[in-house]
């Protein structure tokens, strides 16, 4: 109809709940900071998500591969976010 541009995103969010929605967070670990193109806007990115889902109390799902040679995720990594 006469909806703006901005309107779908309004629709989207709005169907956001807690028993449907999750952040999923794949392999953000640090060793693989020299290996990522645009580490840097990933992890600001990511960052940015985690702050919202949080502030929208949507459960986030992180996982890692071998942490133990590939470092965890999160130590330093998104600044001041608790995972």
């Amino acid at each position: 109809g006469n909806c703006k541009p901005d309107c779908s995103l309004i629709r989207m969010f709005s169907r956001l709940l807690t028993s449907n929605t999750a952040l999923f967070v794949c392999d953000v670990q640090g060793a693989f900071t020299k290996a990522i193109f645009g580490i840097e806007e990933l992890i600001n990115t990511t960052g940015f998500l985690l702050k919202c889902s949080r502030a929208l109390h949507l459960p986030c799902v992180i996982t890692e591969q071998y942490p133990e040679k590939l470092q965890h995720t999160g130590l330093g990594i998104f600044g001041d976010i608790e995972l």
